[in-house]
């Protein structure tokens, strides 16, 4: 499998991806935008609540930002999303049925 940089490259250069290239690039970029979402809420809670630990920082999270990113790019997404996030495993479905009868109780309550 390409790395995830060269598959999205593919993509914009309307070259063919194998199916599996494409639902591995969409899991990782959901992993990287939940992260992001993650970093935003950190920064955000800083700021309004006064907190100054380090996670709490701007630059801190931009170089998180940048060395995840990074990272994943210079990966297959399969590679980067590792064994515990490998959709196709039954560990891993098993555990987001889980997961989500959870959240579904949760909004019943």
């Amino acid at each position: 499998m390409r790395e995830l940089r060269e598959i999205i490259e593919a993509v914009k250069d309307n070259v063919d991806v194998t199916e599996d290239e494409l639902k591995y690039a969409l899991v990782a970029m959901s992993a990287l935008s939940y992260f992001n979402t993650q970093a935003f809420e950190k920064l955000a809670e800083g700021k309004i609540k006064g907190k100054t630990f380090l996670s709490y920082d701007p630059e801190y999270q931009r170089n998180e930002h940048l060395e995840r990113t990074r990272k994943a790019m210079c990966k297959s997404p399969k590679e980067w999303l590792g064994e515990n996030h490998d959709f196709k495993s039954k560990e891993y479905q098993e555990t987001r049925k889980r997961m989500k009868r959870i959240v579904e109780k949760l909004k019943e309550d």
